[in-house]
Protein backbone atom coordinates (compact mmCIF):
# COMPACT_ATOMS: atom_id res chain seq x y z
CA UNK A 1 0.00 0.00 0.00
CA UNK A 2 1.85 3.14 -1.49
CA UNK A 3 0.77 6.62 -0.79
CA UNK A 4 2.90 8.16 -3.74
CA UNK A 5 0.33 8.45 -6.94
CA UNK A 6 3.27 7.20 -9.63
CA UNK A 7 3.19 3.71 -8.06
CA UNK A 8 -0.65 3.22 -7.77
CA UNK A 9 -0.28 1.56 -11.26
CA UNK A 10 1.67 -1.05 -10.09
CA UNK A 11 -0.38 -1.59 -6.90
CA UNK A 12 -3.49 -2.89 -9.42
CA UNK A 13 -1.30 -6.26 -9.63
CA UNK A 14 -1.62 -7.07 -6.18
CA UNK A 15 -4.41 -9.03 -5.12
CA UNK A 16 -7.44 -8.66 -3.08
CA UNK A 17 -6.12 -10.67 -0.34
CA UNK A 18 -2.54 -9.12 0.11
CA UNK A 19 -3.62 -5.80 0.37
CA UNK A 20 -6.85 -6.80 3.19
CA UNK A 21 -3.71 -8.86 4.70
CA UNK A 22 -1.14 -5.95 5.28
CA UNK A 23 -4.31 -3.69 6.48
CA UNK A 24 -5.20 -6.30 9.06
CA UNK A 25 -1.79 -6.75 10.05
CA UNK A 26 -1.23 -2.63 10.45
CA UNK A 27 -4.87 -3.03 12.38
CA UNK A 28 -3.28 -6.03 14.89
CA UNK A 29 0.17 -4.22 15.15
CA UNK A 30 -1.42 -0.16 16.36
CA UNK A 31 -4.41 -2.32 18.58
CA UNK A 32 -1.47 -4.72 20.55
CA UNK A 33 0.61 -1.74 20.97
CA UNK A 34 -2.19 0.58 22.50
CA UNK A 35 -3.59 -2.02 24.63
CA UNK A 36 0.07 -2.94 25.61
CA UNK A 37 0.38 1.24 26.55
CA UNK A 38 -3.30 0.76 28.14
CA UNK A 39 -2.19 -1.97 30.57
CA UNK A 40 1.33 -0.35 31.20
CA UNK A 41 -0.75 2.37 32.88
CA UNK A 42 -3.06 0.52 34.43
CA UNK A 43 -0.86 -1.40 36.51
CA UNK A 44 1.49 2.11 37.50
CA UNK A 45 -1.98 3.44 38.42
CA UNK A 46 -2.25 0.17 41.01
CA UNK A 47 1.25 0.13 42.34
CA UNK A 48 1.22 4.22 43.07
CA UNK A 49 -1.95 3.01 45.59
CA UNK A 50 -0.46 0.21 46.98
CA UNK A 51 2.50 2.25 47.83
CA UNK A 52 0.34 4.84 48.98
CA UNK A 53 -2.06 2.63 51.08
CA UNK A 54 0.94 0.82 52.59
CA UNK A 55 2.63 4.39 53.81
CA UNK A 56 -0.72 5.63 55.34
CA UNK A 57 -3.07 1.93 56.68
CA UNK A 58 -1.94 -1.10 58.57
CA UNK A 59 -1.97 -4.52 56.66
CA UNK A 60 -5.03 -5.63 55.79
CA UNK A 61 -5.26 -9.33 57.23
CA UNK A 62 -7.65 -11.93 54.92
CA UNK A 63 -8.20 -15.22 56.74
CA UNK A 64 -8.60 -18.87 55.43
CA UNK A 65 -12.38 -18.25 55.81
CA UNK A 66 -11.90 -15.25 53.55
CA UNK A 67 -12.81 -12.69 55.72
CA UNK A 68 -10.67 -9.16 56.11
CA UNK A 69 -9.73 -7.35 58.98
CA UNK A 70 -6.98 -5.49 60.28
CA UNK A 71 -4.51 -6.10 62.60
CA UNK A 72 -4.92 -3.48 64.42
CA UNK A 73 -8.42 -1.49 65.57
CA UNK A 74 -9.80 1.22 63.78
CA UNK A 75 -12.46 3.68 64.96
CA UNK A 76 -13.62 4.09 61.76
CA UNK A 77 -13.60 2.68 58.35
CA UNK A 78 -10.79 3.60 55.34
CA UNK A 79 -12.45 5.65 52.40
CA UNK A 80 -10.09 6.13 49.56
CA UNK A 81 -11.31 7.83 46.69
CA UNK A 82 -10.73 6.55 43.26
CA UNK A 83 -10.07 9.44 40.66
CA UNK A 84 -9.92 13.07 41.22
CA UNK A 85 -13.17 13.92 40.60
CA UNK A 86 -15.21 14.78 43.82
CA UNK A 87 -18.42 12.45 42.10
CA UNK A 88 -16.19 9.49 41.69
CA UNK A 89 -16.44 5.70 43.11
CA UNK A 90 -15.78 5.76 46.97
CA UNK A 91 -13.68 2.37 47.94
CA UNK A 92 -14.98 2.28 52.12
CA UNK A 93 -13.44 -0.86 53.83
CA UNK A 94 -15.34 -1.56 56.98
CA UNK A 95 -14.17 -4.73 58.57
CA UNK A 96 -16.52 -4.51 61.70
CA UNK A 97 -19.73 -3.72 59.46
CA UNK A 98 -20.45 -0.24 60.99
CA UNK A 99 -21.18 1.43 57.88
CA UNK A 100 -25.20 1.05 56.74
CA UNK A 101 -25.22 1.29 52.99
CA UNK A 102 -28.02 4.01 53.40
CA UNK A 103 -26.35 6.44 55.87
CA UNK A 104 -23.46 7.11 53.03
CA UNK A 105 -23.88 9.85 50.13
CA UNK A 106 -21.67 8.51 47.20
CA UNK A 107 -23.77 7.37 44.46
CA UNK A 108 -20.40 5.46 43.27
CA UNK A 109 -19.81 3.41 46.59
CA UNK A 110 -17.71 0.04 46.94
CA UNK A 111 -18.43 -1.22 50.25
CA UNK A 112 -15.89 -4.00 51.58
CA UNK A 113 -16.85 -5.58 54.83
CA UNK A 114 -15.46 -8.30 56.55
CA UNK A 115 -17.50 -10.63 54.63
CA UNK A 116 -18.94 -8.85 51.71
CA UNK A 117 -17.96 -6.98 48.55
CA UNK A 118 -20.95 -4.25 47.72
CA UNK A 119 -21.02 -1.89 44.45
Amino acid sequence: MCIRPETWAESARYSLASTLLVALLAIVMVSATAATSLALGVHTGFMEFASAYDKSYPPIVVSGAGTIGWKTEFKEPLRYPLGSRADGWLVLIDPSNTVKLGEEKSPLLILVTAEQFTM
